[in-house]
């Protein structure tokens, strides 16, 4: 295993990880979390398998902007949604809401979504450079 360091170079590396199918090891507010691209099935079939985790659990989606959960979810009373997201993001909460996205891969097909914008500026930093690519 390779540890990297918090740079738009390594993260592109990370990235090309990512895309090859092969989950990264990212930090969060609270843990340590497998990461996957939200639109590869290769690698989020070995996070399901590295985790032992039931394929009826979805997984969740992590952005680095906390405005833009509008991008990936729907909720009929989008001012609750906002306030919640004004009080307690960027921090360790996810959201679930109607999904939006094409990811039906890693949510099972579900019509919601769990959505979180975490505090950790490496995570967020990283994510922002992978999204940048999809």
């Amino acid at each position: 295993m390779e540890i990297l360091n918090d740079s738009v170079k390594s993260f592109e590396k990370l990235y090309l990880q990512l895309q090859d199918g092969f989950p990264v090891i990212v930090p969060t507010d609270t843990n340590y979390n497998l990461c996957s691209l939200p639109n590869n099935d290769l690698c989020i079939d070995k996070i399901f398998e590295y985790k032992k985790r039931s394929k009826d659990k979805p997984l969740s989606l992590f952005i680095d902007k906390p405005e833009d959960w509008k991008l990936y979810g729907d909720n009929q009373n989008t001012e609750i949604v906002d306030k919640l997201v004004e009080i307690f993001w960027p921090g360790p909460l996810n959201i679930i809401l109607k999904n939006k996205t094409s990811y039906n891969y890693m949510l099972n097909n579900s019509d919601s979504i769990a959505i979180g914008c975490v505090q950790n500026k490496t995570m967020r930093r990283f994510i922002s450079v992978s999204y940048t690519h999809l």
